[in-house]
Protein backbone atom coordinates (compact mmCIF):
# COMPACT_ATOMS: atom_id res chain seq x y z
CA UNK A 1 0.00 0.00 0.00
CA UNK A 2 3.08 2.26 1.09
CA UNK A 3 4.36 1.90 -2.55
CA UNK A 4 0.99 2.36 -4.19
CA UNK A 5 0.78 5.93 -2.35
CA UNK A 6 4.35 6.53 -3.06
CA UNK A 7 3.91 5.98 -6.66
CA UNK A 8 0.41 8.11 -6.87
CA UNK A 9 2.51 11.03 -4.99
CA UNK A 10 5.31 11.21 -7.35
CA UNK A 11 3.00 10.78 -10.80
CA UNK A 12 1.36 13.82 -8.75
CA UNK A 13 3.93 16.01 -8.22
CA UNK A 14 5.34 15.28 -11.99
CA UNK A 15 1.73 16.16 -13.25
CA UNK A 16 1.57 19.26 -10.96
CA UNK A 17 5.26 20.81 -12.38
CA UNK A 18 4.77 19.83 -16.00
CA UNK A 19 1.34 22.02 -16.00
CA UNK A 20 3.15 24.82 -14.26
CA UNK A 21 5.72 24.85 -16.61
CA UNK A 22 3.04 24.95 -19.22
CA UNK A 23 1.66 27.83 -17.84
CA UNK A 24 4.50 30.14 -16.46
CA UNK A 25 5.73 30.82 -19.83
CA UNK A 26 5.41 33.91 -21.62
CA UNK A 27 2.14 36.15 -21.71
CA UNK A 28 2.07 37.65 -24.71
CA UNK A 29 -1.21 36.11 -25.41
CA UNK A 30 -2.24 38.16 -22.23
CA UNK A 31 -3.63 41.50 -22.67
CA UNK A 32 -2.17 44.34 -20.07
CA UNK A 33 0.47 41.47 -18.47
CA UNK A 34 -3.05 40.43 -16.07
CA UNK A 35 -3.93 36.70 -15.10
CA UNK A 36 -5.46 34.21 -17.77
CA UNK A 37 -8.17 32.37 -17.35
CA UNK A 38 -7.82 28.48 -17.93
CA UNK A 39 -10.55 25.66 -17.61
CA UNK A 40 -8.65 22.36 -16.36
CA UNK A 41 -11.40 19.24 -17.21
CA UNK A 42 -11.23 16.36 -14.71
CA UNK A 43 -13.37 13.21 -14.35
CA UNK A 44 -14.71 11.53 -11.52
CA UNK A 45 -12.01 10.49 -8.89
CA UNK A 46 -9.53 13.24 -10.17
CA UNK A 47 -11.66 16.46 -9.70
CA UNK A 48 -9.88 16.31 -6.10
CA UNK A 49 -6.40 15.68 -7.57
CA UNK A 50 -7.37 18.48 -10.55
CA UNK A 51 -8.48 20.83 -7.64
CA UNK A 52 -5.27 20.45 -5.59
CA UNK A 53 -3.07 21.16 -9.25
CA UNK A 54 -5.53 24.19 -10.32
CA UNK A 55 -4.97 25.99 -6.56
CA UNK A 56 -1.20 25.31 -7.43
CA UNK A 57 -0.92 26.41 -10.52
CA UNK A 58 -3.26 29.68 -9.61
CA UNK A 59 -0.91 30.51 -6.86
CA UNK A 60 2.29 30.49 -8.16
CA UNK A 61 1.70 31.66 -11.95
CA UNK A 62 -0.43 34.29 -13.44
CA UNK A 63 -3.18 31.14 -14.79
CA UNK A 64 -6.57 31.64 -12.89
CA UNK A 65 -7.24 27.71 -13.25
CA UNK A 66 -10.43 26.34 -12.78
CA UNK A 67 -11.36 22.66 -12.47
CA UNK A 68 -14.06 21.84 -14.19
CA UNK A 69 -15.59 17.83 -13.77
CA UNK A 70 -16.41 16.57 -17.15
CA UNK A 71 -17.51 12.77 -18.52
CA UNK A 72 -13.75 11.61 -18.40
CA UNK A 73 -11.25 11.42 -21.70
CA UNK A 74 -12.96 10.92 -24.55
CA UNK A 75 -15.47 13.96 -23.71
CA UNK A 76 -12.24 15.64 -22.37
CA UNK A 77 -10.50 15.91 -25.77
CA UNK A 78 -13.95 16.56 -27.53
CA UNK A 79 -14.14 19.38 -25.31
CA UNK A 80 -10.31 20.62 -26.58
CA UNK A 81 -11.19 19.93 -30.14
CA UNK A 82 -14.19 22.65 -29.95
CA UNK A 83 -11.85 25.07 -28.01
CA UNK A 84 -14.24 25.25 -24.83
CA UNK A 85 -11.29 24.56 -22.63
CA UNK A 86 -7.65 24.46 -22.28
CA UNK A 87 -6.29 21.65 -20.35
CA UNK A 88 -7.62 18.27 -19.72
CA UNK A 89 -6.74 15.21 -17.80
CA UNK A 90 -7.01 12.19 -20.61
CA UNK A 91 -5.81 8.62 -20.26
CA UNK A 92 -2.97 8.18 -22.57
CA UNK A 93 -4.03 5.95 -24.77
CA UNK A 94 -7.54 8.09 -25.19
CA UNK A 95 -4.91 10.92 -26.41
CA UNK A 96 -3.17 8.79 -28.71
CA UNK A 97 -6.35 7.77 -30.06
CA UNK A 98 -7.23 11.17 -30.27
CA UNK A 99 -4.20 12.52 -32.25
CA UNK A 100 -4.19 9.61 -34.77
CA UNK A 101 -7.83 9.28 -35.57
CA UNK A 102 -8.31 5.59 -34.19
CA UNK A 103 -10.90 3.69 -32.11
CA UNK A 104 -13.60 5.73 -31.14
CA UNK A 105 -12.11 9.25 -32.87
CA UNK A 106 -12.11 7.17 -35.97
CA UNK A 107 -11.40 9.49 -38.83
CA UNK A 108 -11.66 12.41 -37.05
CA UNK A 109 -8.26 13.04 -35.41
CA UNK A 110 -7.71 15.84 -32.57
CA UNK A 111 -5.09 18.35 -34.31
CA UNK A 112 -4.99 20.98 -31.45
CA UNK A 113 -3.66 18.81 -28.24
CA UNK A 114 -0.47 18.58 -27.05
CA UNK A 115 0.64 15.95 -23.73
CA UNK A 116 2.32 18.71 -21.22
CA UNK A 117 3.03 15.78 -18.61
CA UNK A 118 2.39 11.99 -18.31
Amino acid sequence: MKKLYSGFLLISILMLIGIMTACSGSKEGVSGGGSQNLSLLTGGTYYPLGGQIGNSISDNTKANITPQTSGASAENMETLRVGEAEIAFSQTDIGAYAIEGKEMFEGRPIDNIQAISS
